[in-house]
């Protein structure tokens, strides 16, 4: 069994990955405003973790080409 927080982030990644319509449009269309804030907030930050790590191995393998 997965563990809550590799079962969290694969939620998250499902979230992120409804881009037409998103989740927090469908949220906002419907008057919960407040709701599709936070959603895009989570997004957002989904986004940027998965950014860094994506940084991270490209210089992790930069790093071995270079010795």
């Amino acid at each position: 069994m997965k563990k809550i927080l590799n079962r969290l982030w694969d939620a998250i990644a499902a979230i992120a990955g409804m881009q037409h319509p998103s989740v927090a449009r469908i949220l906002r269309k419907r008057g919960f405003g407040y709701k599709a804030d936070r959603m895009d907030e989570l997004t957002t930050a989904f986004g940027q973790a998965q950014q860094k790590e994506k940084e991270i191995r490209d210089g992790k393998r930069n790093a071995r080409r270079a010795r």
